[in-house]
């Protein structure tokens, strides 16, 4: 046990070093400082006399050599390398010295994340800084990092943390997990897309509150596949929503960091609550200092590695007699998440056809050729494969069972027949679609309950009026392959009746959680006043003939099951 100690807590300060190396990287823009993978020109290190750079710009000729961005770029990735090492002698011990499943398993799962990590490192390079790729990378590390963390503590087994008892700020702890993870993220989009600075001011953006911005460019998650994205390619406005999202998200994380601080004061849990202050402090320190110095090396780069020592003394807070919980919460959202991933992938394989054809999915990677449809389905595979295995290892059976259920059910029952055989085919294929709420469950609980089954039915009644709408608005698409969507067969005045209908149904089911006890007023309320306007959204949609409506509706719906849920954990939590 004291080796797994020792190497996780040497892994954990090695990765620290390899976020800030990577850190370094990005803001001297050395992204693509080689432009291959995993060599760099094709030498094992970099060119270095004058011979080896002829030969190495001969290679690439595109990418011009520069041996200040090659430097950052090797180092970064021997590092990293270096990491992965040090998750294999992990996992040798662990299996050597037969310790605990569960960190043995947890051991084997970081090995394997930072193999993924490595598959990103390549796709970086090899997909010229895409954007969601680097993002993913940049995140993945702080990822890496807290694995290592989490190990360490299992390893060590700190007693101190069965004498701390913060139980009934539990929530309100996972809370600020939860905003400090979308706010890393946040700022791995930001410097992805060459943001940090496009608000040059502090406290105001552009010399005003509210400036001008692009939210749906800033945010666009699909960005093409194939231009060079050094330097960016978003227009100013884009770059200002996603630097002002992370200064808004910002806010948002010392409200309740402050919150839990001043909570954490009067119980025995003060000496983590003062250190949570001063990282936060820290933190917002360098953030300002950022913007005012015009984001200096040294200040941005430490800017990344006081937010990593933030998150973990955030998981430290949460592993306060809620180690199994946080972690149990975090490996089932990635497990499930790779299977919902999987189920995705295969629809848009068997659907490539289609969806050439069809102006919402005719842009997607396969009907474009930018991915063959051999290489989907590896990786749809591998995503399967990894996703079950997860489950099965680190949740449960049952839950694993469930998800790949859920996965065949919508990948091959919906794709390949019902969507082609009756107009009922989102009424009974949805029910693949609203199993999450009962895969969270299961992978907490181990067992089926009435009350997520309950969570299950809101979702699959919720399912067919969400759907039509969007088929209404492209009715023409789906008549024209063949379809037979609701509004295709029975028309759309049919449709829109049903929707009204379903929509009554929905409001109904939606107050059942109240009924049985499983909800407070706070859920009521929300329930009501959502449902009411879903109706009434309904039943206008019913009495126009405006053909940008049901986009309208649709979209609202997206919103409605958002907030009717946000409302059972708010109501849960208060």
């Amino acid at each position: 046990m004291i080796n797994i100690r020792n190497i996780s807590l040497f892994g954990g300060l090695f990765a620290i070093v390899v976020i800030a190396l990577g850190a370094w990287t990005r803001l001297v823009d050395a992204g693509l400082g080689c432009p291959d993978w995993p060599g760099c020109y094709g030498f094992v290190t970099f060119p270095i006399t004058d011979s080896e750079i002829a030969l190495a710009e001969s290679r690439y000729p595109t990418f011009p050599y520069e041996i200040d961005k090659a430097i950052p770029e090797v180092v970064h990735r021997y590092f990293a390398a270096m990491l992965g090492l040090i998750a294999i002698f992990l996992v040798f011990f662990a299996i050597r010295y037969k310790v605990d499943n569960s960190l043995r398993n947890l051991s084997i799962f970081l090995l394997f994340f930072i193999c993924c990590q490595g598959l990103f490192g390549y796709l970086t390079v090899s997909l010229k800084l895409l954007p969601i790729i680097v993002t993913g990378h940049l995140f993945g590390g702080f990822i890496t990092l807290s694995l290592f963390f989490f190990i360490f503590l299992k390893a060590a087994d700190f007693r101190f943390l069965n004498y701390i008892d913060i139980r009934k700020y539990r929530y309100l702890a996972l809370v600020c997990l939860i905003v400090l993870l979308v706010q890393i993220f946040l700022g791995a989009w930001t410097s992805t897309n060459y943001a940090s600075l496009a608000c040059p001011d502090f406290p105001t953006c552009q010399g005003s509150y509210y400036p001008e911005m692009d939210f749906e460019s800033g945010f666009n998650l699909k960005q093409e596949v194939g231009p060079n994205y050094l330097y960016g390619l978003l227009e100013n406005p884009a770059r200002v929503a996603i630097h002002y999202s992370h200064r808004v998200t910002a806010l948002v994380l010392t409200f309740f960091m402050l919150i839990l601080i001043g909570c954490l004061w009067f119980t025995n849990a003060a000496p983590l609550s003062s250190t949570l202050g001063l990282v936060l402090l820290l933190q917002i320190s360098l953030g300002i200092m950022n913007v005012v110095y015009v984001l200096p090396l040294y200040i941005a780069i430490a800017h990344n590695l006081i937010a990593a020592m933030l998150l973990l003394v955030t998981l430290l807070v949460n592993s306060s007699k809620t180690l199994p919980s946080i972690y149990l919460v975090i490996i089932s959202m990635i497990g499930i998440g790779l299977c919902a991933s999987s189920a995705a992938t295969i629809n848009q394989i068997i659907d490539r056809n289609i969806d050439a054809n069809m102006a919402r999915t005719s842009n997607r990677p396969l009907p474009q050729g930018e991915i063959t449809t051999f290489n989907a389905s590896i990786f749809a595979l591998a995503l399967m494969v990894a996703g079950t295995a997860i489950l099965v290892s680190q949740v449960n059976t049952l839950t694993a069972v469930l998800t790949v259920a859920s996965l065949i059910g919508y990948a091959f029952i919906y794709t390949v027949f019902l969507k082609r055989a009756t107009p009922q085919n989102i009424v009974i294929g949805g029910l693949a679609g609203a199993a999450p709420p009962l895969l969270g469950w299961t992978s907490v609980t181990n067992s089926i309950d009435p009350n997520a089954l309950l969570l299950v039915l809101i979702i699959f009644v919720w399912t067919p009026p969400h759907f039509w709408a969007l088929a209404i608005y492209r009715k023409d698409d789906y008549a024209r392959e063949s379809i037979p969507m609701l509004p295709v067969t029975h028309g759309v005045r049919f449709t829109k009746l049903q929707i009204i209908l379903y929509t009554i149904l929905l409001v109904l089911v939606s107050l059942l959680p109240f009924i049985v006890l499983m909800s407070g007023n706070i859920y009521l309320f929300t329930a009501l006043g959502l449902g009411l306007f879903y109706l009434y959204s309904s039943v206008k949609m019913y009495l126009t003939d405006d053909d940008e409506y049901p986009m309208t509706s649709f979209k609202y719906s997206i919103y409605y099951i958002f907030l009717i849920f946000f409302a059972l954990l708010v109501d849960h939590f208060i």
